[in-house]
């Protein structure tokens, strides 16, 4: 054994140092035992510092889950109910839907017309959160005292726009059995292509138009996200003039139905400007007839007129005339009646009466009922037929 104070070589039984006598085998147990000791203390506070953290960190998971949670969300809607917070209570029933044609004090008239009709909410219990698809959906049983003790057992389904994220979670109220607002989803409105509408006097700004739009080739669709059932005042603007509907989401529009206007809603300017278009459009084109072989677009009419949807209905027309071997001079329209105006799938659509004379081998005269369709500037994209 080698002495730690001199370095000095004992025999291994030895107990003290043979030349300077210290202690042998009582100074390197108590070495041994510190150390052991020492490292025992410092494992102890690493132990402690770790529980101490993962007791934090649970603490602010569940903690973070309760407040993110559907729990919490159904606690705030039902303590609004309770409150008579009609405000919170539109917050939390209407969830985050898209509320741009929502008036939300009339939403609040009809929630609070709801609840009198109940009877008074006194106290409530959460008996139950059960997690659907994958924890982005829950329905929460709720067990409902009233205010004469009575008591009712309910669901609330909720529907998370988060992710399962704790941080990220959104839990929004999608259906409950207490309150039931009549709203009408992904409402469809059909007006002629290009009109820019309001409703109830909120402009529907170009994101809510339908790209997928195959059935109105003349007609632009909106889908409104939400809005009340009942009456509403609709507005849109053709050729500058603003023609104002009622549309009634009670009865929901379905494809076929389409947002029409009439020929009052038209002013008699504007009347006047249509008559004259037509005629100084059709006068042009069967004057062609007598010239050429295909439209020639003028500058009379070519601000007017769609040249492609006229060329086919121009050459069966020619050769038509050609067939019955005649020939057309001095086209003219002697009279005008704009006797309809109405919407269909491929725009607005005008029902004239003209009465017209030309030449062949010999005058005639005749009347005709033509259809002129239009878009929202009134500018002329196809007619059914010629004189």
């Amino acid at each position: 054994m080698i002495c730690n104070n001199c370095g000095t070589k004992n025999e291994s039984d030895a107990v003290h140092c043979k030349k300077c006598g210290k202690n042998l085998i009582n100074k390197e147990k108590k070495s041994i035992f510190d150390r052991i000791d020492s490292l025992s203390n410092t494992i102890k506070k690493l132990l402690f510092i770790l529980l101490f953290i993962a007791i934090v960190v649970a603490g602010i998971y569940f903690g973070l889950r309760y407040v993110y949670g559907p729990r919490k969300t159904v606690e705030n809607y039902m303590n609004a109910i309770i409150d008579k917070d009609y405000d919170k209570i539109v917050d939390y029933a209407l969830g985050d839907e898209d509320l741009t044609f929502i008036d939300k004090k009339e939403v609040e008239k009809e929630i609070k017309e709801n609840l009198e009709e109940q009877e008074e909410i006194r106290n409530y219990d959460i008996t139950k959160i059960k997690y659907k698809d994958n924890e982005l959906r829950a329905i929460a049983k709720v067990s409902v005292i009233y205010a004469n003790d009575k008591t009712d057992d309910i669901e609330i389904e909720l529907i998370n726009r988060g992710s399962r994220k704790v941080f990220k979670n959104k839990w929004k109220i999608i259906s409950d059995d207490l309150i039931d607002i009549n709203l009408e989803k992904n409402y469809n409105v059909a007006v002629p292509k290009g009109s820019s509408i309001t409703v109830d006097g909120i402009k529907v700004d170009k994101k809510y138009l339908l790209k997928d739009n195959n059935k109105y080739k003349g007609l632009d669709l909106y889908e409104l996200p939400v809005i009340l059932s009942g009456t509403h005042k609709l507005s849109l603007v053709i050729n500058k003039e603003i023609v104002t509907k009622k549309i009634d989401t009670e009865k929901l529009i379905k494809l076929n139905d389409i947002i029409q206007i009439t020929k009052d809603d038209l002013s008699d300017e504007s009347i006047e400007e249509l008559n004259k278009r037509v005629e100084e459009s059709l006068t042009s084109i069967m004057n062609d007839l007598t010239q050429t072989e295909q439209i020639v677009i003028t500058n009379d009419y070519s601000k007017y007129v769609d040249e492609k949807h006229l060329q086919e209905i121009f050459e069966d027309k020619r050769e038509n005339l050609l067939k019955d071997d005649k020939e057309l001079t001095n086209f003219k329209i002697t009279n005008t009646l704009l006797s309809n105006v109405s919407v269909d799938k491929k725009g607005i659509v005008l029902r004239y009466l003209f009465t017209y004379e030309y030449e062949t081998d010999k005058k005639h005269v005749f009347a005709n009922y033509i259809k002129v369709y239009l878009d929202s500037d009134l500018k002329i994209i196809d007619i059914n037929r010629l004189p």
